[in-house]
């Protein structure tokens, strides 16, 4: 074997490699489904260009099936998360970012005026300057019941109904036992619920 064929030969060795490192990137279930026939393909198109292909043309095929791979393996991970995303799911994400929210917000809020904090007033920064009333009332009811609305989107997911098959009847409650990250959500909403509503109880009392 000549030089030049040697060559050759660790060069499409090693793009057989960035092949199979980009394959990685796939859902096991695809790639122990597809991907040895899809390497078999790309190894094909590897070793047996156009006869008048030049470097240039071998170098833009190459990085074409790169950025197809890449592409096609994010397109793939997207569809595995959203068929394994469940309304358990959506509800636990939902409630982390509305509890987060509240949670930055009452820290800036407080840092400001209690810590005096050289900050832009939230509302300012999220309302703008002109805030019409259904804004203000929008963002204060957000406000008032966002620790409340994300303890019941953690703990909705622990029930489990039973209904009766084609009469829609209900006919077993059962709890779920939630696991030590549902344990930690429910506590951290739970707390600031009850925090914020007795926070508001007491200033409505000593008002």
């Amino acid at each position: 074997m000549s030089t030049r064929e040697a060559a050759r030969k660790d060069f499409q060795l090693l793009v057989l490699r960035m092949y199979c490192w980009v394959l990685r990137c796939f859902p096991t279930q695809f790639r122990e489904q597809f991907g040895g026939e899809l390497l078999q393909v790309l190894s094909t198109d590897l070793q047996n260009p156009r006869p008048d292909a030049s470097l240039l043309w071998r170098t833009d095929r190459i990085l074409e099936n790169l950025a197809d791979l890449v592409a096609s393996a994010a397109c793939e991970r997207v569809l595995e998360w959203r068929n394994k995303m469940n309304k358990k799911w959506i509800l636990q994400i939902l409630g982390i970012v509305l509890l987060s929210f509240w949670v930055i917000l009452m820290s800036w809020g407080l840092g400001r005026n209690l810590l005096h904090w050289n900050v832009k007033d939230p509302y300012l920064l999220i309302l703008g300057e002109f805030q019409s009333d259904v804004e203000v009332v929008f963002m204060d009811g957000t406000m008032f019941f966002a620790p409340l609305l994300a303890f019941v989107m953690f703990l909705i997911p622990l029930f489990r109904l039973k209904f009766q098959p084609g009469e829609g009847v209900l006919v077993q409650v059962s709890i779920r036992q939630p696991g030590r990250f549902m344990w930690i959500l429910l506590g951290v909403s739970g707390l600031s619920a009850a925090l914020w509503l007795g926070l508001i109880f007491l200033a409505r009392l000593f008002g």
